[in-house]
């Protein structure tokens, strides 16, 4: 792409009716800016539930469908999912 970042991948044309039949479950974002707690509680509110494991804090938006996860040693990571399939992006934390 045009700022030398981002990359832009082709299917071949023997996998697009395939891929053309499928659900997204979910999707995982990486976000070029850098949040931080107050950001996320300024953006997002006060998530329903906060877990906390190695070395890493979720905010838990499950109205949303949405996962917020700081980590002290990595990139914040956002994760989606149809709401009402939350409690499977939730069951790996418990």
């Amino acid at each position: 792409m045009a700022t030398g970042k981002a990359k832009k991948y082709f299917l071949s044309p023997d996998d697009l009716p395939q891929v053309l039949e499928e659900v997204i479950i979910g999707i995982t974002f990486i976000p070029a800016v850098n949040l931080d707690e107050e950001v996320i509680l300024a953006r997002f509110g006060t998530p329903d539930n906060r877990i906390e494991s190695a070395g890493a804090i979720h905010f838990l938006y499950p109205e949303k469908g949405l996962d917020i996860v700081l980590h002290e040693n990595s990139k914040e990571v956002m994760q989606y999912v149809a709401p009402d399939a939350f409690q499977q992006l939730l069951q790996p934390l418990q």
